[in-house]
This record gives structure tokens, sequence and C-alpha cells, in this order.
């Protein structure tokens, strides 16, 4: 709304047929007149919402009602969950990251467009653009 890129957050629990009113997830506004190409992502850990941004060159973390948390610089940021655990993976300095609970490690050099897929299994397959090409590593 007038240049802003924030995110909001409707649920529906009768599949589809009425949602609840959209709710404005984390506190503060990206004003930007223009699409940054960022989307963010959701995901479902432990029976919990969980949401992921960036806003301006800094990332945040958030569950519904509760107040976001700044995690640091970086963007391009995706979510999954594994194994019980949130795993987020985002690109900070051209290179691909790994976050879960709090730690980070460097998983890829010249990333672009990072995301995360959570298999069946328990195992989790990271991907992202490399030279060209489309990178997929195994991280969990």
């Amino acid at each position: 709304m007038d240049g802003s890129r924030d995110f909001y957050l409707i649920r529906s629990t009768d599949g589809g047929k009425t949602f609840s009113k959209a709710r404005k997830l984390g506190e503060g506004t990206w004003e930007i007149n223009a699409c940054p190409m960022d989307g963010g992502d959701l995901t479902r850990v432990s029976g919990k919402t969980i949401s992921v941004w960036r806003r301006m060159e800094d990332l945040y973390i958030a569950e519904p009602g509760k107040p976001e948390v700044k995690m640091g610089s970086g963007h391009d940021v995706a979510a999954a969950a594994a194994g019980g655990k949130l795993y987020l993976v985002y690109v900070k300095e051209g290179k691909a990251v790994l976050w879960s609970e709090g730690k980070t490690q460097e998983i890829g050099q010249d990333a672009t467009f990072p995301t995360l897929t959570a298999l069946p299994n328990g195992g989790l397959l990271a991907a992202w653009e490399q030279a060209g090409a489309i990178t997929v590593k195994a991280v969990r």
C-alpha cells in the first residue's frame, strides 16, 4: 500500500471457503516504490507458522502475533522445516548461507535465488543459481 512492501497472512480452516482478516507480519515497514524481487517465505514447523523476509538490507523472522526478530543482513531468503527444525537459506555477500537454530554455515559461492525443499525422509535440499546453472546440495 502506498509503496510499502509488507507481508500479511490470511488463514482458512474450511478449505478456502472463508478467510480470516489479513494480519500484518512483523512491525516495521519497507517503503519502496518498486518491486524488490525478493519475496520472503512461509513454512510450518512444530505446529507454528514462521515467516521470513527482507526489509532493505536485513532479514527478519516472525511468528504471527509475535514481534519480528532481525536476523542480520542478507537477501533472497527461503524457509523449510525438516526433523522438527526450522532451516533458512539466503544470500549474503554473494554466498549461499544455511541457517538453523541461530547457527550459520556457508554452503555455496556466487549464489543467487536460493530455495529449500524438505524431503519425505527428513532430508533437506538447498538449490541456487550459480554461474548460469542450478546447483543442488543435500544439507541435512
